[in-house]
């Protein structure tokens, strides 16, 4: 109210709300023509390395960006001294760096603390979102804030895969309606954002969503805090986390980009097939299949796609490769690489 009063009054006057007050003007109808919306997303790989260890000048980006989604590889070779340039440039870079970073980077916090400090944190400033945030939307009780954390625990442990709302409901017990609305507020803070299948338009209002965390730490520490013993392969899990990161880039990209460039996930109807992990797509081109690997994977999948989607070229990202590698019609894209996207 008072910010209205104030923007009512005089045209001399720019403000600043974050957090709650802004979490509380975006679902105002009456503020929402006022507003310019800027959302701030957790860290890239390139800006936790800037901030971590020096300032560089990430002038590689476009390359990275069309060798993805125009599949030009005429220069990879001055792509690949470029960005070992830049590693060597950080001078006592930590070769753990890129692990360390999937699960516990993404917030300036985890530069100079231990594992356990970065973790408390970490779920402090979401414990904090959920508890004061929230609580300032209309309609909001302590019984809709434990659904959020019931919710967030959930697809902290959640293999990578669709989910429908319908399902969360018959989960936890609780009516549609309002699964929908903790998860609208939950996209609305920046803790998680979702991905839509790569189908027809209208048939993708039908489609469950998979839900990713906007940085693969807040999957990690929130599973941390639950009590996560991983009892599964270590390079199953981190592979996990990569794809957690791979998403979060490319939605990132689209929210901060002049163009269009949206990320989907692969909803072939051929059940003999296995499909690939995304369906990246600039504009109206033709959709670009990628696939996420940690550890060894054979090319059927993406070479399936391909075929599916008359994509001209597929991308494989996985850390099996130090090199950008081009093979046929598809480029094997080191994560290392990636992360200057």
């Amino acid at each position: 109210m008072n910010g209205k009063l104030i923007y009512d009054g005089t045209k001399n006057i720019f403000m600043i709300f974050s957090g709650s007050s802004a979490l509380k003007l975006s679902y105002s109808a009456d503020a929402a023509r006022r507003l310019l919306n800027i959302p701030i997303y957790p860290l890239t790989y390139h800006e936790h390395l800037k901030l971590k260890y020096q300032n560089f000048e990430n002038d590689i980006s476009n390359q990275v960006i069309s060798l993805i989604f125009d599949g030009r590889a005429d220069n990879i070779t001055h792509l690949e001294k470029r960005v070992m340039d830049i590693y060597l440039g950080l001078g006592k870079y930590d070769s753990h760096e890129w692990n360390k970073f999937l699960e516990f980077g993404g917030f300036p916090s985890a530069f100079y603390q231990n594992s356990n400090e970065i973790t408390k944190k970490i779920v402090n400033m979401v414990d904090k979102v959920v508890r004061t945030d929230m609580i300032n939307i209309e309609g909001i009780t302590s019984d809709t804030q434990y659904l959020a954390f019931q919710i967030l625990n959930f697809f902290a442990f959640q293999n990578p895969g669709t989910v429908s709302k319908g399902s969360l409901s018959n989960t936890f017990d609780v009516k549609t309606a309002l699964v929908s609305k903790v998860i609208d507020i939950l996209e609305k803070t920046q803790l998680i954002f979702h991905v839509e299948a790569f189908t027809s338009s209208v048939k993708r209002t039908t489609k469950p969503h998979e839900y990713f965390f906007t940085s693969p730490s807040l999957k990690h520490n929130l599973a941390l805090d639950v009590g996560n013993a991983i009892l599964e392969d270590k390079t199953a899990y981190t592979g996990k986390l990569l794809e957690n990161y791979v998403a979060s880039s490319f939605f990132n990209l689209d929210n901060r980009g002049v163009t269009s460039y949206k990320i989907y996930y692969d909803d072939s109807r051929k059940k003999s097939e296995k499909n690939v992990d995304f369906i990246v797509q600039k504009g109206f081109e033709n959709p670009i299949p990628v696939e996420v690997s940690c550890g060894r994977k054979n090319k059927s999948q993406i070479k399936g796609a391909i075929s599916r989607y008359g994509s001209s070229h597929g991308i494989i990202i996985s850390n099996t490769t130090s090199k950008v590698v081009m093979e046929d019609n598809i480029i094997y894209l080191p994560h290392e690489v990636f992360a200057f996207m």
